[in-house]
């Protein structure tokens, strides 16, 4: 009987604005445990202590002036709806300086062979699981060196609605009882195709649309998406001798795989105003 590996987890999350609000969650919850092994960032390293200054400045603050977007777009390169959302709903995240040693920059690809070879050195010593909230597709030997135990954040209700923009893309097709199906957020298991992996948990939004636009719905989603990763890993470092399993889903309920070349401005103006006429239709 071979020895029993210590357990570990790793986050690799985006360098997006919105991804903030997660690292600072996970940290916050899981960095001061033994199975902390660091979190991996999809980016480089690029004006990483100016974020960390402006996001320690500005923590909690929910309005925000022209020039300090305009400061925050030129830290991250872009500012998307969903994530002026979130700054309005639940304030800027600070960032926590004392992550800063724990991070790893992987450029902008996470496939590369240094990436292979750190995965497969970490795997060798730890029973790992990786958790992940990226919009990278990640190689098979990902699943191969880990068995499987990757765990992704998606910001809608699985299996209706997969792939990128899932929210926003099903606000587009204007059905308000398949959007209220599809609005909230799920965590799964990671397999070789798109966000069809067994799913842990799902949670939905009992009324989308009491919010007041499409991007506040959205912001809501990530939070729950957030959530529920960052509590699984909890549950992992509190129940160590569990394995935690995921439903398969019925192929036949599973929901369209909604790519991100298909979304354009033109469907980001449309999902606005459907999600606003689903919203009257409902008063």
């Amino acid at each position: 009987m071979g020895t029993k590996k210590t357990k570990a987890q790793i986050l690799m999350t985006e360098g997006s604005f919105h991804a903030v609000y997660l690292i600072k969650k996970w940290y916050e919850n899981v960095g001061h445990t033994t199975s902390f092994k660091g979190i991996v960032i999809r980016d480089t390293q690029e004006n990483s202590q100016q974020k960390v200054q402006f996001h320690n400045e500005h923590s909690g603050k929910k309005l925000v002036t022209e020039n300090e977007w305009d400061e925050l777009c030129a830290l991250y390169g872009t500012i998307s709806e969903a994530e002026k959302s979130m700054v309005s709903l639940y304030g800027i995240p600070s960032y926590p300086a004392d992550v800063i040693p724990h991070i790893h920059y992987g450029g902008h690809s996470l496939n590369h062979d240094d990436m292979e070879n750190f995965l497969k050195n970490v795997t060798r010593e730890y029973d790992l699981t990786v958790y992940v909230f990226l919009d990278q597709i990640l190689k098979p030997w990902w699943i191969e060196y880990t068995e499987g135990n990757i765990i992704n954040a998606h910001s809608a209700v699985l299996p209706y609605a997969r792939g990128m923009y899932a929210i926003e893309n099903m606000a587009v097709k204007g059905n308000s009882k398949d959007f209220q199906k599809a609005a909230g957020a799920s965590i799964h298991f990671v397999d070789n195709g798109i966000d069809t992996g067994p799913i842990i948990r799902a949670v939905r939004i009992k009324d989308p649309f009491h919010y007041e636009s499409i991007w506040e719905v959205k912001a809501a989603s990530y939070q729950l998406a957030f959530e529920l990763l960052v509590n699984q890993a909890k549950q992992e470092v509190e129940n160590p001798d569990l394995h935690y399993v995921g439903i398969k889903c019925d192929v036949n309920i599973m929901g369209e795989n909604f790519l991100s070349k298909n979304f354009n401005e033109g469907k980001k103006y449309l999902a606005e105003d459907q999600f606003l006429s689903m919203k009257k239709s409902q008063m």
